[in-house]
């Protein structure tokens, strides 16, 4: 994140996390538990749709 916010020092950003209980992110046999993806995404949405009525 560090050379994002110096290459873009306007920008705003989200950081989140996606790993859910038992995932193994780049690691053997990857995977997203998808009930926490779905749950993140939605949070995610209702997060933004209020940023944009600021």
């Amino acid at each position: 994140m560090g050379m994002l916010g110096e290459r873009f020092p306007a920008a705003q950003f989200v950081i989140t996390g996606v790993l859910g209980p038992g995932s193994n992110a780049h690691g053997p046999n990857e995977f997203i538990d998808v009930a926490y993806a779905e749950k993140l995404t939605r949070a995610l949405a209702q997060f933004l749709d209020a940023s944009s009525r600021r």
